[in-house]
């Protein structure tokens, strides 16, 4: 990318750095996406969502703190028939990518 010089410069560099970054995970997202759906072992199982999910949710509720609370409304008999790797990434996905402009988790 093209550095600019001035002031006002180093703040464009920098968001222009930020968009550089996220375009890169986003690809990843939709790389490992495409995998996971597409694979020759897409394996398929039954099993409880609401397991899948609440680890999920704590992992992240530990990073973001107090400043957001997640919170899950998924009946424990609730039983899918899915991949289940695909839906672990797709539920880190629907946490991680509003989460990113707030800067709100902690390594």
């Amino acid at each position: 990318m093209k550095a600019i010089g001035n002031k006002n410069g180093e703040a464009v560099n920098i968001a222009l750095e930020h968009i550089k970054k996220n375009v890169g995970r986003i690809d990843n997202i939709v790389t490992t996406l495409k995998d996971l759906f597409h694979g020759d072992d897409l394996k398929l199982e039954p099993f409880q969502l609401i397991e899948t999910i609440e680890p999920i949710i704590r992992m992240f509720q530990e990073k973001v703190g107090k400043t957001i609370i997640i919170e899950e409304e998924i009946p424990r008999d609730f039983h899918i028939y899915s991949n289940k790797s695909a839906i672990t990434q797709i539920v880190i996905n629907l946490i991680t990518i509003p989460l990113m402009p707030l800067r709100v988790i902690k390594d």
